[in-house]
């Protein structure tokens, strides 16, 4: 079946899918959003297309290597899939 998601819809082709936060047992793990500050990375179900779950935007948001820190931390998948538009 073929799948094509953007933004949004690409994470949530995950397994797990990444959503908004920039903490990880209340540490900060990447750059915080202003307008939401101090939040828990939120994990939740994807649709299960893949195992990697999918980040987007990451360069914009400066969350590459923190994400992938996250990731491992909340046990996501055993390996990513990060997308920054050009």
């Amino acid at each position: 079946m073929p799948y094509l998601g953007v933004s949004a819809g690409a994470m949530v082709a995950a397994r797990r899918a990444l959503g908004g936060g920039t903490r990880v047992g209340g540490m900060p793990v990447c750059p915080e959003d202003p307008d939401e500050p101090g939040r828990e990375l939120e994990v939740g179900e994807g649709i299960g297309l893949i195992d990697a779950s999918i980040d987007v935007h990451v360069a914009q948001r400066g969350s590459l290597s923190a994400r992938r820190a996250s990731r491992a931390a909340a046990r996501c998948g055993t390996c990513g899939r990060a997308t920054a538009a050009r």
